[in-house]
């Protein structure tokens, strides 16, 4: 294989010629860039290429800022003190799991990722539905648990309500309030109904920042 350089000319940025043997076509290397055509094409193709390097460095800032932040209300913010890494603690003291919640998908989802270190782990997926003006969770866990619940805001906490159907077809009732306090704890009481329809408390935990 036969290399030799080129000197550059006054409109031409240097260029590196590499003929592979006899009869074998010529490349030519532009600040590594290889290419078939002729100098004058190189020139032009890099002439292309730096003004589309330019177009993307001035035009992606502006396209940035004319696309509208579209969770950034404070409907949108009602749960984010929630946000953080928990420790979650029963009613008697006892540490029952870690949890994590942060902000994600363009700010507008809360996910939620439970882990007791037991063999029982969850996570959930929150969003402010703005056509309906209502919270939404979607939670699923390590028993095969699908909880769908909603609501909002009610006397500064977080309620959302939903329902569950078992195997024998009786529905239960499921009732769960986020209540923060002015310590930065966060108080979570998750309430269902018993067989004859009367709330009872299915989990009482304090959330505790790692």
């Amino acid at each position: 294989m036969i290399e030799s350089r080129i000197a550059a000319s006054a409109d031409a940025p240097a260029v590196e010629r590499t003929a592979f043997g006899p009869g074998r076509p010529v490349f030519f290397a532009v600040h590594g860039l290889r290419t078939m055509r002729p100098l004058a094409g190189v020139h032009l193709a890099v002439c292309l290429l730096f003004s589309g390097v330019l177009m993307l460095g001035f035009s992606a800032p502006a396209l940035a800022q004319t696309v509208p932040m579209a969770c950034m209300g404070a409907e949108h913010r009602a749960f984010d003190f929630w946000i953080g890494d928990w420790n979650v603690h029963r009613a008697d003291g006892q540490l029952a799991g870690t949890n994590s919640i942060t902000r994600e998908i363009g700010g507008c989802v809360l996910h939620e990722r439970y882990d007791t270190g037991r063999g029982y782990s969850g996570e959930s997926f929150n969003i402010y539905d703005a056509s309906r003006q209502t919270w939404h969770q979607t939670w699923v866990d390590s028993s095969g648990l699908l909880l769908l619940l909603e609501g909002g805001v009610r006397d500064g906490r977080m309620v959302l309500e939903g329902e569950t159907t078992g195997t024998n077809q009786a529905i239960t009732r499921h009732r769960i309030s986020w209540t923060p306090a002015a310590d930065g704890s966060v108080r979570q009481l998750w309430e269902s109904t018993d067989a004859s329809g009367a709330w009872v408390v299915a989990f009482d935990g304090r959330y505790t920042r790692r």
